[in-house]
């Protein structure tokens, strides 16, 4: 069974928080560092959707609806 987006969002919340914390980094490098995962996955995100759509329009026209 998949665990639910919900409980999964709490869990990465909760260790992202822990080691944030645990790192002992200061905030600025924090954000530094995020920046760039946040960067990496904002393009993950898009090709993610690209694909979405293109595999959802070729089902459409697979099946007529």
């Amino acid at each position: 069974m998949n665990k639910p987006a919900s409980v999964a969002i709490k869990e990465f919340e909760t260790n992202m928080e822990k080691c944030i914390n645990e790192s002992g980094l200061p905030p600025i490098v924090v954000e530094m560092i995020m920046r760039g995962y946040y960067i990496q996955i904002k393009e993950m995100a898009k090709r993610q959707t690209e694909e979405e759509e293109k595999a959802f329009k070729s089902g459409v026209k697979e099946n007529g609806k």
